[in-house]
Order: C-alpha cells, then sequence, then structure tokens
C-alpha cells in the first residue's frame, strides 16, 4: 500500500515555484457577509488572513507557534524560540487540542500533540480556531481545532517569491516559492515552497533561582529548520480534479538547561513527512463526492546523558466523502473511512503497539433566511470495539434586515458531546525510573454547550462587537501525576469543569489613502477539578496548571499608501505551576512592534519589514524554569514577481 501511495504522490508532483499572496494576520472576529474583505468567518480569535486595498502584510518568515503567540492572546504552552509549542483552548489540556492540517489531523499518535514550531507560517494560507473541523466536519475535539489550510493555487501565470530575513541571536532564514500555470485554461497548476531558518538563540536572561538574581546567557539553545511543501492540481474533462500535497520538515534543537539545571547537552532531531492524494468529482449540481488518501511519518529522536530515546510513529488514511443537496435549503453529507496507526518506540511496555479504526459520519444541515439548523453524528470501531459517539448540534439565526445603524447578528448556539482515546505514551510508556503508563485508562468524555452572540454596525463604520459563553464538563480527563514515590503516571479524573467568557471587539475603516484597524478582547476562563479520586483530593476545586484565568488582548495597525506600523500589545494571568495551586508564576505583558513598506514596478514587488519584539524588554516565563527571550529584533526584505494569465477568447 506504501509503494503505491508513494507511486501516485511521485506521478503527481510537478517541482516548480510560485508566490504567496500579501496578507496581514490578526484577531479580528469577523464575518464574510460584511465586505470589510475577511476570507472566511470563524469563531473565536481567528487568526485572520486580510487583503486591505492601502497597505501590505507579507507574511512573517516564523514558526506558526510564534505568530500565534506575538499577535494573539490563545493559550500557547511555549518552552521557547525553536524549542516545543502546543496550544490549549479554553481552559482544555494541549492534547486535547486537534491540529487540522488541509483536513487531516496531524496530531500524534504517540503523545497526542503536536509542536507548533515544526510549521512555519509561510506555508500556512489561512488558519482558524473552531469547536469543529469546518473543512470536512469529520474531526471534532474535546478542546476545538485549529484548522490550518495550505495555499492550492494562483489566478497568475507564473509568479515567485524570495524572502530572507536576519534578527537578533544571529536569527536568519531564507524562503523562496515559485508557481506556475502549465497551460492557458488553468487546468494544471503546481505550486513548490521551501524554507530554511537558523538561530544560536544565545540571549541574556536574569537567572532568578539565583542569590544576586545575575545575568546569564542561554546555552545549548540554537535550532535549525528547513523543508519543502509541494501542492499540485489537475483538472479532468469530468467536471473533476485529481490534487496532491507533501509536505517534508527537518528541525534540530538543542534543548537548553531550566534554571534548576547548571548545563545541558541534550538535543532533539525532529523529521515529519505528509503526503495527501485526493480526487474531487461533481456529478451533477447536487451531488460532489471526494476520495482521499493520506500516510504521515513522524520520526522523533532525543539524546541526553541520562536517557536516549528513538520514536517513531506513522499513520495511514482512507477516506471517501459524499454531499447530497436535495434543494437548496437541504444538505446531507457522509464520509466514511479506514486509519491505521503505529509506533515503535524505545521506552514503551508493549512492542510496536498499533490501532485500527472504522469511522463513519453523517450530517444533515437545513438553511432558511435567518435560520440555519445543522446536525452531526459519528461513530468510531477502534480495534473492534464501538467507541462513544460523537454528537454536534448547531443552531444559527443571522438577521441583517435592521435600519443603517446595525447591519448584521448573529446568534450561534452549539451543543457538542465529544470523546478521546488515550495516547500510546498514556498506555504504554515504561520508562521504570522515572514515568510510567497505565493501561487500564479509560477514554475522557466531554458535553460542551457554547452561545456566541456578535454584531456588526453600519458597514461603513465596519465596527463589530462579540460575545461567548462557554461550558464544557470532562469525565475520566487524563492527568500525569507523581505519586508518593515521585513517579509520574497518568489517571483518569474523575470530572474537569470548564467555563468561560470571551469579548472581542473591532474596527476597521478604509478611505482615501489610508487605512485604520483597531481590535481587543478579553477572556475569561476558569477550569477546575469537580470531582477527584481519594488520592488526588487536593486538587479538588483547584486551577488546572497553566490555564490563565483572565487573559487580553489589543493591537493598532495604521497604514496610508505603501507604509504601515501596526503594535501589538497582550496580557497573560498568572498561572499555577502545581495542581494544588500553591506556585504559580506571576503575569506578563508583551508588546510587540511591526513597521513596513512595498515598492512596486511593473510585474515586480519589493516589500520590507522590520520588527521590534518584546519591545517593553520584559522578564517572563509562560512555562516554569524556562526563561524567554528580552527584547528583541527581525526584518525582512522580499523580492517578488508575478505575470496574469492571458485571456482565453474562445473561436467565433
Amino acid at each position: 500500500m506504501r509503494i503505491l501511495f508513494f507511486i501516485l504522490l511521485i506521478f503527481c508532483t510537478h517541482f516548480t515555484f510560485s508566490q504567496v499572496d500579501s496578507i496581514t494576520v490578526d484577531t479580528a472576529y469577523t464575518l464574510p457577509e460584511v465586505k470589510i474583505q475577511v476570507k472566511k468567518y470563524v469563531r473565536d480569535y481567528h487568526i485572520c488572513i486580510r487583503e486591505p486595498k492601502t497597505i501590505f502584510h507579507p507574511k512573517t518568515l516564523n514558526s506558526l507557534a510564534e505568530l500565534i503567540s506575538q499577535n494573539t492572546f490563545l493559550d500557547l504552552r511555549n518552552y521557547g524560540a525553536g524549542s516545543l509549542s502546543t496550544l490549549s483552548y479554553q481552559g482544555h489540556s494541549t492534547s486535547q487540542m486537534n491540529i487540522v492540517l488541509d483536513g487531516f489531523s496531524i496530531q500524534s499518535n504517540m503523545n497526542g500533540v503536536y509542536d507548533l514550531t515544526l510549521i512555519p507560517y509561510y506555508f500556512v494560507n489561512e488558519a482558524y480556531i473552531s469547536s469543529v473541523d469546518y473543512t470536512s466536519d469529520l474531526n471534532t475535539s474535546i478542546g476545538g481545532n485549529l484548522n490550518i489550510q495550505t495555499q492550492n493555487q494562483s489566478r497568475d501565470k507564473i509568479h515567485s517569491n524570495v524572502a530572507l530575513s536576519y534578527g537578533s541571536f544571529n536569527d536568519k532564514g531564507i524562503y523562496g516559492t515559485l508557481g506556475n500555470h502549465w497551460d492557458k485554461e488553468k487546468k494544471l497548476y503546481s505550486l513548490f515552497q521551501a524554507f530554511y531558518r537558523s538561530s544560536d538563540n544565545d540571549f541574556l536572561f536574569t537567572d532568578l533561582n539565583q542569590i544576586g538574581t545575575p545575568k546569564k546567557r542561554m546555552e545549548n539553545a540554537a535550532f535549525s529548520q528547513y523543508g519543502f511543501l509541494q501542492n499540485n492540481h489537475f483538472e479532468l474533462k469530468d467536471s473533476s480534479f485529481i490534487s496532491s500535497k507533501i509536505w517534508w520538515v527537518k528541525n534540530h534543537r538543542e534543548i537548553p538547561p531550566t534554571l534548576t539545571e547548571t548545563s545541558s547537552v541534550a538535543f532533539q532531531n525532529d523529521h515529519l513527512f505528509q503526503g495527501i492524494l485526493s480526487w474531487e468529482k461533481n456529478w451533477n449540481t447536487k451531488m460532489f463526492s471526494k476520495i482521499s488518501t493520506r500516510y504521515t511519518n513522524e520520526n522523533i529522536y532525543y539524546d541526553s546523558p541520562i536517557v536516549q530515546t528513538q520514536s517513531v510513529g506513522e499513520k495511514y488514511e482512507l477516506r471517501g466523502e459524499m454531499n447530497y443537496n436535495w434543494n437548496k435549503n437541504n444538505l446531507f453529507r457522509l464520509i466514511s473511512g479506514y486509519e491505521y496507526s503505529a509506533a515503535n518506540v524505545e521506552d514503551y511496555e508493549t512492542e510496536n503497539p498499533h490501532q485500527n479504526k472504522i469511522y463513519v459520519l453523517g450530517k444533515y444541515e437545513y438553511e432558511k433566511r435567518f435560520f440555519t439548523q445543522s446536525f452531526q453524528v459519528k461513530e468510531e470501531i477502534v480495534d473492534q470495539q464501538f467507541s462513544p459517539v460523537s454528537l454536534m448540534n448547531q443552531t444559527s439565526f443571522n438577521f441583517n434586515d435592521f435600519d443603517n445603524a446595525i447591519d448584521y447578528i448573529k446568534i450561534n448556539v452549539e451543543i457538542l458531546k465529544n470523546y478521546r482515546l488515550p495516547t500510546f505514551n498514556d498506555l504504554y510508556w515504561n520508562n521504570t525510573a522515572f514515568s510510567s503508563g497505565n493501561p487500564n485508562l479509560e477514554p475522557e468524555k466531554s458535553w460542551k454547550e457554547e452561545i456566541d452572540f456578535t454584531i456588526v454596525f453600519d458597514k461603513k463604520i465596519n465596527l463589530y462587537s462579540s460575545t461567548s459563553f462557554f461550558n464544557s464538563n470532562v469525565n475520566n480527563w487524563i492527568l500525569w501525576t507523581p505519586n508518593d514515590l515521585g513517579k509520574w503516571t497518568p489517571n483518569n479524573v474523575k470530572k474537569v469543569t470548564s467555563r468561560g467568557i470571551n469579548f472581542s471587539q473591532g474596527f476597521f475603516k478604509y478611505f482615501s489613502h489610508w487605512n485604520i484597524d483597531i481590535n481587543g478582547g478579553y477572556k475569561w476562563t476558569k477550569t477546575i477539578n469537580t470531582e477527584v479520586e481519594n488520592s488526588l483530593d487536593n486538587i479538588l476545586g483547584k486551577q488546572l496548571i497553566y490555564v490563565p484565568l483572565h487573559s487580553g488582548n489589543f493591537s493598532l495597525e495604521i497604514g496610508y499608501k505603501d507604509f504601515f506600523i501596526k503594535t501589538n500589545y497582550g496580557i497573560i494571568g498568572k498561572r499555577f505551576t502545581t495542581t494544588d495551586n500553591s506556585l504559580f508564576l506571576p503575569s506578563y505583558h508583551l508588546l510587540n512592534i511591526k513597521v513596513g513598506h512595498q515598492f512596486n514596478f511593473l510585474d515586480y514587488s519589493i516589500q520590507s519589514t522590520f520588527e521590534i519584539r518584546n519591545a517593553l524588554n520584559r522578564e517572563y516565563q509562560v512555562v516554569a524554569n524556562r526563561p524567554m527571550p528580552p527584547i528583541h529584533f527581525q526584518g525582512t526584505i522580499y523580492f517578488s514577481h508575478s505575470r496574469k494569465l492571458p485571456k482565453i477568447i474562445p473561436f467565433k
């Protein structure tokens, strides 16, 4: 099966180049019904991609993790530049957050998380948070989805882009894209993107654990990363097309000592490969179908004087989808597929564990005037055993018949039932000196309710406001805790409740050659243990570790013709670092500033940006005993070229 898969991918691959459209990133809560140049409406802290008329925003040459950290107040567990970064949403754990790349979940089958430093933002076309994966409706999770879409096509005949960056701590990178339509009818298109980045990451920090709090330089912290993304699109004559994607990334990072260690020589190598091959066909105006296959290989090598571990995870997936519209108001979707996961880890008690999964999902949606109702049910058979049923019920009310004061009101209500199986590490880990898995773990089960209220005022003003309330109850929450001997092992905490409020407001205004963009938000999240086992009574009613109760974000952007300046200010509240809430990390606030200019000549463009990060030079930690960089800088210059496709004049 693997050989056939690679043959098909190679057949579909043409290595050429492309340019990524100029974009901007922001935390706006937006709607497509309002013409404010926003591509897609998503709920809550959308990492928004826009193309303003008066200013440009070339892509930053950072990882997706750094972009989220610098532009939003989402809960990113960041161990430092180039180090492990995982995402949490609405008070849930990072393993409950699902990372979806081009419609497929890329969560590790070993530890249940995905390191966002392995995703260069240069490859990303759109990224947003949602309760379900709206690209396929298949991926649902307890903690929500980070949906990531890569670019498929461009309207230009040929376009290219080269970007160079240099910053503090010898942070340097080069990125390039090249793409081409091979025929005038735009039926054959290929896009190639590649990058390289490295950094010494040797910043100065204050050692708060030492007497006198001396200044030290971070050691053994360098990292390097390179990879490529190849997209292909082939339109056939029978109203169908074939597409393929190959994603390959290799990463080397040194692991610096914590503030409780004197030195470190540990390092980790990550190697990720993912290939996707899809065939889509429109049978008629009512029916659409899609068949996709995906292969993923994840290789992690960790080396330190204490332990040396090699971990390899593999996934195969074959999926079929069918959409049928009875009429313009009714939609039925059916998805079924098979997934095989395996792992080979030296520290597992069970040799080469694997998992077979068969799944089926059905969705019905009804839409008429201001009302939309959808219901979704999903069932999985894992290793010949039925898993808990996943359910989603969504009701939306859209009102837009108002006077000039209000342009649009949307009320959205969601009720979700989900579950999560223990990972291979949860079940089979067997490092006898420090930690071990628990083969008796039960699946996590959750019910979640959420209501959103969004109002958009007169579109001449482009002013919006959004408020959401959520409540989530998770039974059998899997939590790693130390036993009486200090050995860490996972257990099913009986019940965890997470509830919160999110506010988001924004203002856009375009006039003459000026652009003004103001937005901000506040998030309150309470995540506590409401029922626990007797042995864990000390955590009853306590806030979960690393979940801030308060966080907020504000950004201001001003553009004039080909110049712009953007500031982003974020506040993260204190986070407890022990399950009994006896120790915590203090709150911190960060200011980032970015300026840019663009010069155009014929089909060519030169764009430059300069960023000041942590402009207030704050000392802070996201994870305990892991200091973060002080004030630092990065400059980037882009060279791009594009040639439009000629108009096709049919024979008369």
